[in-house]
């Protein structure tokens, strides 16, 4: 579903407005809410992807969670898209959420197929959907400088793999899923722009997948088919999940001829079992192509006081190939 939330009060930062801050978290379901809204306020994203949003279910205290923090962040546009009814809870869902300070020009949820090796692990087993938008950032009526007056549009998807049962394999069948959408969409764009796009973009509509991909095929896991349980287990052996992925996976072009990057690096852990003692490994990525960091900006990598992942977020810019703007 796509809602618009009463509008907290924002205070607009002093970076400048040009710059896009995404920031991606699985918010591991909201059980620590208040030190998530407070964590997130620091950081004042523009827009945010969020997995493990639970939504009236009991154990998370029967709040929309994404709605919450949409609201305390003043980000009042809200996507929710549904994973799975959450076991014995009558009316509780979970799921992937988008939260904008910019409008959606268009929404919508594209099915993963079931990444897993085999699902006589878990019968109840199914593809599950993420959440997926198209936003014009700085079109906002409240922005009055000269970015407000170009309507350059970005793709987003905030996505959750499969962790168990599955492998690099299941991991990359559902990469391709995420990659065959992002290819229609980047080539189609919303009907609202079609005449202006079809006229004047040359190049592939900027894009951004953030989200929790469980690449934790390394270590001790591999021995354990409930982390990893395909030949690559083995056949990846010297290399981390995320070397692999940067190695045989993010160095080919797509379809469209453009690659996909994670300007905060592969070897940030943004997951850890008893503070990296047992386990320390990076599950989640702020993929994008067609835009780039901004001119010294690091990675934010925080948060895991407050989630069992942590937060990911980075600045962005257009990439010099999509400087051209359209007009609506």
């Amino acid at each position: 579903f796509v809602r618009t939330l009463a509008k907290a009060a924002r205070t607009v930062s002093s970076r400048q407005r040009a710059r896009i801050r995404i920031a991606t978290w699985n918010v591991e379901r909201g059980y620590q809410l208040p030190e998530i809204i407070a964590q997130l306020k620091q950081l004042e994203p523009d827009i945010l992807l969020l997995q493990e949003v639970d939504v009236g279910c009991v154990r998370s205290g029967n709040v929309d969670v994404g709605a919450e923090i949409g609201f305390h962040l003043g980000l009042p546009h809200y996507l929710f898209a549904c994973e799975q009814r959450v076991l014995n809870d009558a009316h509780g869902v979970h799921g992937n959420a988008i939260l904008s300070r910019w409008p959606f020009l268009d929404t919508w949820a594209p099915v993963l197929p079931c990444g897993r090796a085999s699902r006589a692990h878990d019968p109840s087993d199914k593809a599950h959907a993420c959440a997926a938008a198209r936003i014009a950032p700085h079109s906002s009526n409240d922005d009055n400088d000269a970015a407000s007056q170009t309507h350059r549009t970005l793709c987003v998807w905030s996505v959750h793999f499969d962790p168990h049962y599955t492998g690099i394999r299941g991991h990359l069948t559902q990469w391709s899923a995420v990659m065959k959408d992002a290819v229609e969409r980047r080539r189609r764009p919303s009907s609202s722009l079609d005449r202006a796009a079809e006229h004047q973009r040359a190049s592939p509509e900027p894009a951004c997948v953030g989200g929790d991909l469980n690449t934790l095929c390394d270590g001790a896991k591999r021995f354990f088919g409930r982390f990893c349980c395909d030949d690559l287990r083995w056949k990846s052996m010297g290399l981390t999940e995320p070397q692999y992925w940067e190695k045989h996976v993010l160095s080919v072009p797509d379809e469209l001829g453009t690659r996909w990057h994670d300007p905060s690096g592969i070897d940030r852990p943004t997951h850890r079992v008893f503070r990296g003692l047992i386990s320390s490994c990076k599950l989640d990525w702020l993929l994008v192509s067609g835009l780039s960091a901004w001119s010294g900006a690091q990675a934010v990598i925080t948060g895991d006081h407050a989630s069992d992942h942590c937060l990911v977020s980075m600045d962005f810019e257009w990439s010099a190939v999509n400087e051209e703007p359209f007009s609506l």
